[in-house]
């Protein structure tokens, strides 16, 4: 992990960790890794692959633990080992490798968005079994704005890139697959200043994004 949530959503659903194991539909056995609190990534042999979190600092902010994990994910990346970034995960892989990340001009996106497929996403074993447009949960005021050499363009919409492959087996999407309604109701209500009974319900019958993290894990298993 490389962040909490908030306080408040903490104390009612957990954390990112709790909903990535909850929302996978594909058993695995998970060790977390608290970066922002001195924990170094697994030594890569000693793991299938990783799934990087949220976080509510930026990318670009001078964090005494960030360079250590850059340098681990750049070396990764070279040598094919899996892993999944989610939002700021997404962002991190993006810079670690040479991208670039930026605050939006277009401002925070908040709440559900539909994103769209491009043909290397419609082919990508991330996305297997998904249409072309694809409703997903968002909550993030900074973007990827230039990907590494070589990276491959997956998912975008108007607010900018949505995901992206870079070599073999690293994936990045900037959506929150790990949701559920529930999470992304009380982040609209809290990112908005708005108290929760004035936030509609959230379903997630429509919300299919959480195939994401099962698909990286038959991926990997595959």
């Amino acid at each position: 992990m490389v962040g909490r949530t908030l306080a408040p959503i903490r104390q009612r659903y957990g954390d990112f960790d709790q909903w990535i194991q909850a929302r996978a539909e594909t058993p695995a056995s998970y060790r977390v890794h608290y970066l922002f609190s001195g924990d170094s990534l697994p030594v890569l042999d000693d793991s299938d692959g990783w799934i990087i979190t949220g976080s509510s600092e930026s990318v670009n902010d001078q964090l005494p633990w960030l360079s250590p994990v850059k340098e681990s994910i750049t070396r990764a990346v070279d040598r094919g080992h899996p892993i999944l970034g989610v939002c700021f995960g997404h962002q991190l892989i993006a810079v670690s490798c040479g991208g670039q990340v930026e605050l939006n001009p277009k401002g925070w996106e908040l709440g559900p968005a539909d994103i769209n497929l491009t043909p290397a996403g419609m082919e990508s074993p991330l996305f297997i079994g998904f249409e072309s447009n694809v409703s997903v949960y968002q909550t993030h005021r900074e973007v990827v704005k230039s990907l590494p050499d070589e990276a491959q363009v997956l998912a975008t919409n108007d607010m900018g890139l949505q995901a992206f492959k870079l070599g073999q087996h690293a994936f990045g999407v900037q959506f929150h697959p790990e949701f559920n309604g529930g999470i992304m109701q009380m982040y609209l209500a809290l990112r908005s200043g708005q108290t929760l009974n004035m936030v509609p319900a959230l379903s997630d019958n429509t919300n299919i994004s959480r195939r994401v993290m099962t698909n990286f894990i038959q991926h990997i298993a595959d």
